[in-house]
């Protein structure tokens, strides 16, 4: 299961909401969406202090990752 928690930007919220339940189908607990870049960054900025890093992907590339991570036995999706 990951642990970490994984921040949305996209000004879809059909988008948001799809990627969303994909990544709780693969065991993400901690999901946040934002509709902007500028209400992202007020999101990291009073985030935790424990936020060391930002990675961004693709949304092309979430349904990809999870069905490596199924491979992997890491994913709820079966």
């Amino acid at each position: 299961m990951f642990s970490g928690s994984v921040l949305i930007v996209d000004d879809s919220r059909a988008v948001q909401l799809v990627v969303s339940n994909y990544l709780r189908e693969a065991g993400v607990v901690d999901i946040q969406t934002a509709a902007s870049v500028e209400a992202a960054t007020r999101i990291i900025l009073t985030a935790k202090p424990s936020i060391a890093h930002v990675h961004a992907i693709e949304v092309t590339e979430i349904q990809d990752r999870l069905v490596r991570l199924e491979d992997m036995g890491m994913g709820g999706r079966r």
